[in-house]
C-alpha cells in the first residue's frame, strides 16, 4: 500500500538516512575546522620545537579529506575513519602530554560519535577501545617507559590519577551511550508506532473511500430507481392503454437498470392463472408470442408472490426450490418478483431477472416495490379510464339512437321541414334529388359538383338532412376554404336544430303535463263516479279536439260477451 507523503513517517530506514545526512554535515564542519586545527597545531609544534608533528597532522587531515570526498562511500566507513583518527589523536596527545582534558575530550567525542552513528553496539565497542588505550598508556607511564613534561609528571605517574580519569571517562561515556540509546530506542518505538498508525490510517482511509464509493454508487442506483418510478408514473398518466403501458414499463425498467429480463404477469378473468402481458428481452418476447401463462397451482417464484402477496428475492436461482427454469431465459442467475396490488388485492406480478448472482437486496426490493405500486395504480387508473370511456360511448350511442328515433318521428310528422333562399330564382321550384345529393347522404360526406355543394347535416353522428348550396353562374367554383366554412356552419346548424328539437320536446312535454294536471284537477273536484266520468270525457274531448269520446266501465267477461 502506498502511504501518501502527507502521512508518511520515519521508519528504521529513515533513521539511517538521518545518520547519513548528519555524517555529511559533520564532515563538512570537520573539513573546515580541521584545516584551522592543523594550522594552529602546526604553529604550536614549531613553537615547541617539534616540527616533525606537522606531517602527522597533515597526514590525518588528508585522510579526512579523502574519506569526506570519496564518492559513494558508506557513512559507516566515514564515521569509522573519523573515530580511528580521533582515538589516534587522543592517544598520541595522551602520550605526549600525559593526562589532560583534551585527550579525554577526544575519547568522549569518539565514543559519542560511535554511539550516535553506529548504535548501541558501536558505542560499547568504542568504550572498550578507549579503556584499552587508557590501560596501555597508563602502563607505559607507570612503568616509566614513557616520560612526560615535568608539569604533567606528577599526575601522569600517579596510578590513582589514571584510575580516576578512567572512572570519570567510563561514567561519562556510559551516560552518553545509555542516554543516546534510550533516546533512539524510544524514538524507534515511536516511529514504528507512528508508521503503524499511519498504515492503519491509510487503510481506514482506503476503506472509507471504498465505503463512500459504494454508498455513492448505491445512492446513484436508488436515485435512478426512484427516477424511473417517477418516469413510469409520468408516462402512465399519458398512456390510456394497459398493454402499451405494460410494454413501455418493462422496457423502461430493463433499460435503466440493465436487467436481463423484466416480465409483467397479470391474472386472467378466472383468477386462477397468470398471463405474461409484457417482456423486455428477446426470450421474453418469444414467451409472450406463445401466450405464456402460469397456473397459480404451479410452483414458481412468480406464482408464490401472486399467492402470498409479498415480494420474493432469489439470490441464486440454482438453489431456489421455487425457481421455474425456462429455455428462453437460460442466463438467469438471480431473480426478484414483486406483487402488483390494488386495494390489497394482487392483480399481477412484476418479475425481474439478472445475469449476476446476488444482484438484489432489500433496498432494491423496497424501491422496486414502490415502482410496482406505481404500475398497479397506473393500471387501475387506465382501467377506470377505459371503463369510463366505454360508459360514455355507450351513453353517447344510446342518446344518439334516441335522438335519431326522435328525428325520424319528427320528420314523419313534418315531412316538408325545409328552408330555401333563392332571391334570383336561379334554381328550379323543387329541390332536385340529384345523384350528388344521394351520394352525399349515402357516403355521409360533402359532395361538390360544378357550382353545387352538398353538405350533410349531422346530429350526433346521424345524418338528418343536407344543405344544398349553389354559386352564381358567373362565379368561380368552391374553394377549400369556402367548403370548410360551409361544413363548419353546417355543424353549427345541426347543433342548433338539435337544441330546437329538444326545446320543442320540452315544451310539448310541459304542455302535456300541464294538460294532464288540469284534467286531473277537474276530475278530482267531485267524488260522484258519474260526474267524474262525465267530467273526464268532456275534458279529454276538448283537450284532444275529437268530436266524440266515450268512457265505459265494464268487466272483461262483459266485453267478451258483448
Amino acid at each position: 500500500m502506498n502511504v501518501p507523503e502527507s502521512v508518511q513517517v520515519v521508519s528504521g530506514e529513515n533513521i539511517e538516512t538521518w545518520r547519513q545526512i548528519l555524517s555529511r554535515a559533520l564532515f563538512r564542519v570537520l573539513i573546515v575546522m580541521g584545516g584551522i586545527a592543523v594550522v594552529a597545531a602546526s604553529f604550536t609544534a614549531i613553537s615547541d620545537g617539534r616540527a616533525e608533528r606537522i606531517s602527522i597532522y597533515v597526514g590525518m587531515y588528508v585522510v579526512l579529506l579523502i574519506v569526506a570526498f570519496l564518492p559513494k562511500i558508506p557513512y559507516q566507513v566515514q564515521i569509522g575513519t573519523f573515530m580511528v583518527l580521533s582515538l589516534t589523536f587522543a592517544t598520541f596527545n595522551l602520550i605526549q602530554y600525559g593526562l589532560n582534558a583534551e585527550s579525554v575530550l577526544f575519547f568522549l567525542t569518539a565514543t559519542f560519535i560511535a554511539a550516535l552513528f553506529l548504535g548501541k553496539r558501536g558505542g560499547y565497542v568504542s568504550i572498550v577501545i578507549v579503556l584499552v588505550a587508557l590501560a596501555v598508556v597508563m602502563y607505559l607511564f607507570v612503568t616509566g617507559r614513557v616520560v612526560v613534561l615535568l608539569s604533567s609528571l606528577v599526575r601522569s605517574a600517579d596510578l590513582g590519577g589514571w584510575v580516576t580519569t578512567g572512572v570519570v571517562f567510563l561514567m561519562l561515556s556510559l551516560t552518553v551511550v545509555l542516554c543516546l540509546n534510550y533516546m533512539f530506542d524510544r524514538l524507534q518505538a515511536a516511529l514504528t508506532r507512528s508508521q503503524t498508525l499511519a498504515v492503519e490510517l491509510e487503510s481506514e482511509r482506503a476503506q472509507l473511500e471504498t465505503r463512500v464509493a459504494e454508498r455513492t454508487a448505491q445512492l446513484a442506483r436508488q436515485s435512478a430507481q426512484l427516477e424511473t418510478a417517477a418516469q413510469v408514473a409520468r408516462e402512465a398518466a399519458d398512456i390510456q392503454d394497459v398493454d402499451l403501458l405494460l410494454e413501455n414499463t418493462a422496457r423502461l425498467v430493463a433499460d435503466r437498470f440493465s436487467f436481463y429480463n423484466v416480465g409483467i404477469f397479470m391474472k386472467d378473468e378466472t383468477g386462477r392463472s397468470l398471463v405474461l402481458r409484457a417482456a423486455s428481452s428477446a426470450g421474453g418476447q418469444h414467451l409472450l408470442a406463445r401466450g405464456y401463462r402460469l397456473q397459480l397451482s404451479q410452483r414458481s417464484i412468480v406464482t408464490r408472490v401472486a399467492n402470498r402477496g409479498s415480494s420474493h428475492i432469489s439470490l441464486d436461482v440454482g438453489v431456489d426450490a421455487d425457481y421455474l427454469a425456462d429455455a428462453e431465459l437460460p442466463e438467469t442467475r438471480s431473480e426478484i418478483a414483486l406483487p402488483l396490488r390494488i386495494h390489497g388485492v394482487t392483480i399481477g406480478v412484476v418479475d425481474v431477472q439478472s445475469v449476476q448472482p446476488g444482484a438484489f437486496d432489500q433496498q432494491d426490493a423496497a424501491v422496486l416495490q414502490t415502482l410496482a405500486d406505481q404500475i398497479a395504480v397506473a393500471i387501475s387508473n387506465t382501467r377506470l379510464y377505459q371503463q369510463a370511456q366505454e360508459s360514455v360511448e355507450a351513453m353517447r350511442r344510446a342518446y344518439g339512437e334516441v335522438s335519431q328515433q326522435a328525428w325520424i318521428k319528427l320528420l314523419r310528422v313534418t315531412s316538408d321541414l325545409k328552408a330555401r333562399y333563392d332571391p334570383n330564382d336561379e334554381l328550379t321550384n323543387e329541390i332536385e334529388w340529384r345523384s350528388q345529393v344521394q351520394r352525399a347522404l349515402q357516403d355521409e360526406r360533402t359532395e361538390q359538383e360544378g357550382k353545387a355543394l352538398v353538405v350533410p347535416i349531422r346530429i350526433r353522428d346521424q345524418v338528418v338532412g343536407f344543405l344544398d348550396a349553389h354559386k352564381p353562374v358567373d362565379d368561380q367554383t368552391w374553394t377549400p376554404e369556402q367548403t370548410a366554412l360551409m361544413e363548419t356552419l353546417t355543424e353549427q346548424l345541426g347543433v342548433a336544430l338539435e337544441n330546437a328539437r329538444l326545446y320543442q320536446d320540452t315544451r310539448q312535454r310541459a304542455a302535456r303535463e300541464q294538460l294532464a294536471g288540469a284534467v286531473t284537477a277537474r276530475m278530482r273536484e267531485s267524488l260522484d263516479m258519474e260526474i267524474v266520468l262525465r267530467t273526464a270525457a268532456q275534458e279529454l274531448r276538448q283537450a284532444l279536439g275529437v268530436s266524440e269520446l266515450n268512457i265505459r266501465l265494464a268487466t272483461p267477461e262483459e266485453e267478451v260477451s258483448s
